[in-house]
């Protein structure tokens, strides 16, 4: 192993020293990565952000559904019961 160095380190330094180099390589190097896989991964991840948006927007369960339309019903029938009639027209006599 000696000869395989150009080294003037002992062998276990030159170990030690191919072992840091073969280190900074691979923090300099970056990984390869397929761009279709990283776009789909994301798209899906924007996709399940905006369904969990949607859902606590718009989603309902059928209690709350009937609770709601149980309040409206019952707001529509005390704005009738409150309702003022106004007298009919009438046309004034033309004398």
């Amino acid at each position: 192993m000696q000869g395989t160095f150009r080294t003037r380190h002992k062998p276990e330094e030159a170990v030690q020293a191919t072992h840091h180099r073969a280190m900074i390589c691979e923090q300099t190097m970056s990984n390869v990565v397929n761009l279709n896989k990283f776009r789909k991964r994301k798209a899906k991840e924007e996709a399940a952000k905006r369904a969990e948006t949607n859902k606590r927007v718009h989603g309902r369960d059928k209690t709350e559904r009937a609770r709601e339309e149980l309040q409206k019903r019952k707001l529509d029938a005390s704005l009738d019961g409150a309702h003022l009639e106004s007298a009919p027209n009438k046309p004034e006599d033309e004398s």
